[in-house]
């Protein structure tokens, strides 16, 4: 079957409903920017529900943190609970006599029956057919799912009963979500069924495995996206690669959100497994690291050496941004830049050849009057500098060697052009042989 563009659907309703009992994960992440794709490609609504239904482990902390990684990510909420909307509140939680009006309906009819204080689903015994938007009819068996509870003894409504009623109530039109939930989409048919309402469609995308194949959840172990964050990985690439794990048919270069919206299908959708790659999340952070506008990427290095307690002039940091394109990460690049900033701590012997080049430099710098320079005119000095040290039969790579360890104590960085322009001209006069 085809997706709501080819049937011509309109109206398009997807919600992204995360529960608030952790961090925002990876598999979440993943069916929130299906979801997100797919509304903005039908120009429809994407809706924040909170699926709070577990007092005991539900938290309003997370609640917050989880909606600002998710805009963080570059998902916009249309309606929600912060949002509002005709279809409120948005809380599970304070949907309550709703859900539990919907269970004595089912108890009159016979459908549901009460057992030690709960409200227990019977389960009719005959196959369930699910109309995925993605995979085609999937049958589940017979006997493949038991009776269930969907009110508990202390009367609040379990998952099964509030997302069934709520995305009939709020007028879902399409759930994409995980295919472990194969099981779940086959009980809230029924209940669907059983209670007169409108079902949405349904799309399961493949299970998010790590790169050793095993499976990646909240309580599997899945690496968060504010850990992802930490690691300095940029929103754009987390989007870009989240998209390419729903789907693959987008895995061909680096595009921002407008493209993987305007390109995103349900039936294109993964199935089977889709295996988390760091090293194709690398490569898109790089790419995409290395299109930011200079000012931008200089903006973003700023913020994390100030996490750092490394204050930076804006010009410092914007003079060496041009050579931290190749960086995989906003931490790598931080750290590349910190080199530059921050004054080698470790010194030894004073080398011959070092202390010449040094000395020299400062000679020349001095005669610069700007605290920085532009990359350009660190080209210029340098070129200055080999062409007099070159009479003293110094040749270009000893002198170039001699700068970049006396400068920075590495041997190895960024080009030496962006390392001459990020030193403010006081520091540089003060730099000693390494």
């Amino acid at each position: 079957m085809g997706d709501a563009y080819s049937a011509g659907v309109t109206g398009v309703r997807v919600r992204f409903a995360p529960s608030p009992t952790g961090a925002l994960h990876l598999g979440s992440a993943l069916t929130g920017v299906a979801n997100f794709l797919f509304a903005r490609r039908a120009g429809g609504e994407f809706v924040l529900r909170v699926d709070d239904t577990d007092p005991e482990r539900s938290n309003r902390r997370y609640e917050r943190t989880i909606r600002q990684d998710a805009e963080w990510l570059g998902l916009r909420f249309d309606e929600g609970p912060d949002e509002g909307g005709p279809y409120g509140p948005y809380r599970q939680s304070e949907r309550m006599p709703i859900y539990l009006q919907h269970a004595e309906r089912l108890v009159a009819a016979g459908i549901a029956y009460r057992s030690e204080g709960a409200i227990v689903f019977r389960v009719p015994i005959r196959d369930v057919v699910i109309e995925d938007a993605a995979r085609g009819d999937v049958r589940v068996a017979a006997g493949a799912t038991s009776d269930f509870v969907i009110t508990r003894a202390d009367g609040s409504a379990t998952y099964h009963l509030a997302s069934t009623v709520d995305d009939a109530l709020m007028e879902i039109t399409h759930v994409i979500r995980g295919e472990d939930h194969l099981t779940n989409t086959a009980r809230h048919l029924l209940l669907a069924e059983a209670l007169g309402l409108r079902a949405p469609r349904y799309a399961h995308t493949a299970l998010l495995v790590s790169e050793e194949g095993t499976k990646l959840s909240k309580r599997e172990g899945a690496p968060s996206l504010a850990e992802l964050r930490g690691e300095g990985y940029p929103p754009e690439a987390l989007l870009n690669y989240l998209a390419e794990l729903a789907c693959p048919a987008l895995a061909d270069g680096i595009s921002l959100l407008g493209r993987l919206a305007q390109a995103f299908e349900l039936r294109s959708i993964s199935r089977g497994q889709s295996r988390f790659d760091y090293g194709r999340l690398d490569w898109l952070s790089q790419q995409h690291l290395k299109r930011l506008n200079p000012l931008e990427l200089a903006r973003r290095v700023g913020q994390v050496l100030e996490l750092r307690g490394i204050a930076v002039h804006p010009a410092q940091i914007s003079a060496i941004a041009g050579g931290l394109g190749g960086c995989r990460t906003l931490v790598e690049a931080a750290d590349e830049a910190e080199v530059v900033l921050v004054p080698p701590r470790v010194r030894g012997a004073v080398d011959e050849i070092a202390s010449a080049v040094i000395t020299r430099f400062r000679q020349l710098r001095e005669g610069w009057p700007d605290p920085f320079l532009s990359p350009e005119d660190a080209d210029t000095l340098i070129a200055e500098l080999k062409a007099d040290l070159g009479g003293s039969g110094l040749s270009s790579r000893d002198v170039l060697h001699g700068l970049r360890v006396t400068l920075t104590g590495r041997e190895r960085g960024i080009a030496l052009r962006y390392v001459v322009a990020g030193i403010e001209r006081s520091d540089a006069l003060s730099r000693e042989a390494a």
